[in-house]
């Protein structure tokens, strides 16, 4: 039946291009031409600078509030420094899984992507964490921006060398 079907086509009568296919992909050299061009390298997050290079932070919760709420202070100050078209990479960089990583420009939505980010690393989610990974994306002035804002608005103090911050993971909340 559905030899008889082309048969009727006037194209399929006049045209073998299956042929013609074949004579193409024989005349092809394999060591120079692939067969699918390959598709190019995914847009990744640039690699991260050595260790010398990079600046040391060095914040731990000021006393006073759970250091856990203290980090969660610091979201919406870290979604205004950090530029929009960069929260994916900022959250790539932390090795978010793809559906936790911010697809909108809302920062409710940037605040969540960090709570699950906390949430995933429990007492060793850290600020220095945040501004280590700010500059790991060529983003120092935003980890210098947020570092000050931190600083200013007594959330953090610089910690003694040496020590390391410690925050709480979010508490889950319930809904009754």
């Amino acid at each position: 039946m559905a030899g008889s079907m082309f048969e009727k086509l006037p194209w399929c009568k006049s045209v073998n291009v299956e042929s013609r296919d074949n004579d193409t992909n024989e005349e092809r050299d394999p060591e120079t031409q692939p067969w699918v061009t390959p598709p190019p390298p995914p847009p990744s997050v640039r690699p991260k600078r050595p260790r010398s290079e990079r600046r040391e932070w060095n914040l731990s919760p000021a006393p006073g509030d759970d250091p856990g709420q203290r980090l969660r202070g610091s979201f919406y100050i870290l979604a205004k420094a950090i530029r929009k078209d960069n929260w994916k990479k900022f959250g790539r960089c932390l090795q978010l899984e793809e559906n936790d990583i911010v697809m909108t420009e809302l920062d409710d939505d940037f605040y969540e992507m960090m709570l699950r980010w906390q949430s995933r690393e429990g007492y060793k989610a850290s600020v220095n964490t945040l501004l280590e990974t700010l500059d790991d994306l060529c983003l120092s002035d935003a980890a210098e921006r947020v570092s000050s804002i931190l600083l200013q608005r007594g959330l953090f103090q610089l910690g003694a060398e040496g020590s390391s911050e410690q925050a709480a993971p979010p508490s889950p909340s319930y809904s009754h």
